[in-house]
């Protein structure tokens, strides 16, 4: 999407004049990873992100298999496994793999957490260990899964609602209203978050 874009930007920099509300800030560098995170801009005051560390950046290449093994166009999400705690953390980093096979280029150095996904099949969550810098001929392969549907009572509308797996890793976050949610997971237990914004009132336990 567009937004303020700082070319060359020195160590510190400030964006201004942003509207209350969810924006995502995203930074790119030849030799380094690239990332996006999730920032609340609060009304009427600055608000401080502090540090924000940047590693070199891993390499991986590889092919997205469907669920009977064929090469599949599918969409993968990618984001630092250390990043990944709340509602919020969602990963934003996103490629397609046109005929299956993928390469990226600018990941973290370390472990990655991919979210991948294709029509009619399940979400896959899948951390990969991308600490040598290297990483090649990574087989990612999708399952069915079963359609999983959740509906919301009144007193939950406008609630954050995010499905998680068993260790907590957020998968997908949908903000709830006067319909199902309808999804397609994997055999397994997962966890289901409802809040407000990033804050996560209960936990309850979904198992498929």
């Amino acid at each position: 999407g567009g937004g303020d874009v700082v070319d060359g930007a020195p160590a510190e920099f400030e964006f201004e004049g942003q509207a209350p509300g969810l924006h995502t800030l995203r930074f790119h560098h030849p030799y380094y990873e690239a990332f996006a995170r999730c920032v609340r801009v609060p009304a009427g005051r600055v608000e401080e992100l502090g540090d924000v560390p940047v590693g070199p950046r891993a390499i991986i290449r590889g092919t997205v298999l469907d669920a009977r093994g064929r090469p599949v166009t599918a969409t993968i999400r990618w984001a630092a496994r250390s990043a990944l705690r709340g509602p919020g953390d969602i990963p934003r980093m996103m490629t397609s793999t046109p005929g299956g096979q993928f390469e990226l280029t600018s990941v973290p150095r370390g472990l990655v957490q991919f979210h991948v996904q294709a029509p009619e099949h399940a979400l896959l969550g899948k951390t990969i260990d991308a600490s040598s810098g290297l990483v090649e001929g990574l087989v990612l392969q999708l399952e069915e899964g079963v359609p999983v549907v959740l509906r919301c009572t009144g007193d939950v509308l406008g609630r954050q609602l995010t499905i998680a797996d068993e260790s907590g890793v957020p998968l997908t976050t949908t903000t709830l209203g006067d319909y199902a949610i309808t999804s397609r997971l994997a055999a397994g237990r997962y966890q289901v978050w409802c809040g407000v914004a990033e804050r996560v009132d209960a936990i309850q336990e979904l198992v498929v």
